[in-house]
């Protein structure tokens, strides 16, 4: 089912609360709870399932959003990034308030009054800056649900560890799921050393050691297998164990 994306559904400001995406997710889980005996259907066997981002949304409802523990029986999930932090509603709101003067706007009835397209091309231009602005590994995507200690309440892998979901999951990663974000690009040693002790911290050396680069600048795909690895692979075993 469709759900509000980006800035319009996940924008956290001074003013703004975020996670309206995720709520609109959970509306529409209530209306196939409520519907779906009309359609032939079992509310009492209802399966979400998502894959990558939409793996990210089940893990969510599974482990962390309280109000969706009756909304579904099951849950499968598909290369969820587990290993992948949200965003406090706090840091959240950092990133809006900036993405805020990107538009000259100091208050909720300015970005009411933005063209929606004016303000998806503002999305647009505000992604490639995060990282000038923002470090680490929560601030990968801009926009994301936020842990609000509300709508909800941890994050999943600290949630699972705890035993918290009480439910049937299916959950696996695509092979090469990370390819898609190196988008086949020229990484030189230099660069694979320094993005590991990015994400890694003083082990980087460990992940560089099993997977070594090359001199060539063909590191575009040992490069997606180490963040494979990290924020997908590894991190579903752990959940699953």
């Amino acid at each position: 089912f469709n759900y509000r994306l980006g800035v319009l559904g996940f924008l956290a400001a001074d003013e703004l609360s975020g996670n309206y995406g995720f709520m609109d997710q959970q509306l529409a889980l209530s209306w196939v709870l409520n519907s779906i005996r009309d359609f032939g259907g079992d509310p009492g066997k209802v399966t979400i399932f998502g894959e990558s981002a939409g793996a990210m949304s089940v893990g969510l409802h599974l482990f962390s959003a309280p109000g969706s523990a009756k909304l579904f029986r099951a849950g499968i999930m598909e290369s969820n990034f587990l290993a992948l932090p949200y965003k406090r509603l706090e840091d959240q709101v950092n990133v809006g308030n900036v993405f805020k003067q990107g538009l000259n706007c100091r208050d909720l009835k300015c970005l009411q009054n933005t063209d929606v397209n004016d303000l998806l091309l503002a999305q647009d231009a505000f992604i490639p800056k995060m990282s000038t602005v923002f470090s680490g590994a929560k601030y990968y995507i801009p926009f994301t649900p936020v842990i609000d200690g509300a709508l909800l309440t941890k994050q999943p892998v600290v949630a699972a560890a705890e035993r918290r979901a009480n439910k049937p999951i299916l959950l696996g990663t695509n092979k090469n799921e990370s390819v898609l974000f190196v988008n086949g690009q020229s990484i030189t040693p230099a660069d694979y050393s320094a993005w590991a002790a990015s994400l890694f911290g003083l082990d980087f050396q460990k992940a560089i050691a099993k997977y070594p680069a090359q001199n060539d600048g063909s590191n575009s795909a040992l490069w997606a297998r180490i963040q494979t690895d990290n924020f997908l692979r590894c991190s579903s075993r752990y959940v699953a164990a």
